[in-house]
């Protein structure tokens, strides 16, 4: 499964137009640390079976801090908190949204006409400011985003300035210098600056 997972990460760094050209024996696009690790037909069984919930187990969507992401949620925060104890952030950090291509079938995915990939699942990351390490998300399910933060009158706060709230949880209380755009400064500083003291 490690091994999967390697080539699914290398996936994201060595960009190719199909998943099979990865496997390609063609002198121009052939990259042989896929074929030498993992066969083709191997890599498409996993990635066609994979599952990282028991389906049987009925999950309850009022107790479950993301109804929508049932299925991968265990997988996903195990990732997240594996992103914050490896990596220690430095100063500067950056929040901002970004977009997961998916063109499969999903309730809550977007199309943002003015992205790069227009379809997707929309992520909400807080990532190191010089080398975009991403060490928290929140991913955007519609209505049904859980942006619950520790503190209860946060809940009327406007939606931007609770993603950034949530995402800086974990930070609370380190000084760190985060920038974002200059209309959601005014709404979201004095409420970091609250948690700081």
């Amino acid at each position: 499964m490690r091994v999967f997972l390697s080539l699914l990460l290398l996936q994201g760094i060595i960009q190719k137009p199909e998943q099979s050209m990865y496997w390609s024996q063609h002198n121009l696009v052939s990259t042989p640390v896929f074929g030498d690790t993992m066969t083709r037909n191997r890599f498409f069984l996993i990635m066609k079976v994979l599952h990282f919930v028991y389906n049987e187990v009925p999950v309850d969507p009022e107790n479950h801090p993301q109804p929508k992401l049932w299925k991968i949620w265990p997988f996903l925060s195990r990732h997240v908190q594996n992103f914050q104890t490896s990596y220690v952030l430095e100063r500067d950090i950056s929040i901002d949204e970004s977009l997961m291509l998916y063109k499969g079938r999903l309730s809550w995915r977007w199309y943002l006409p003015l992205k790069r990939a227009r379809f997707g699942v929309k992520l909400f990351v807080l990532c190191e400011a010089e080398s975009a390490y991403i060490w928290n998300l929140i991913v955007d399910t519609g209505k049904g985003t859980n942006i619950a933060t520790r503190h209860e009158r946060d809940a009327q706060l406007p939606m931007g300035t609770k993603v950034v709230l949530k995402l800086m949880e974990p930070l609370e209380g380190r000084k760190q210098t985060f920038m974002e755009q200059p209309e959601q400064q005014e709404r979201t500083c004095p409420h970091l600056s609250r948690r700081q003291n």
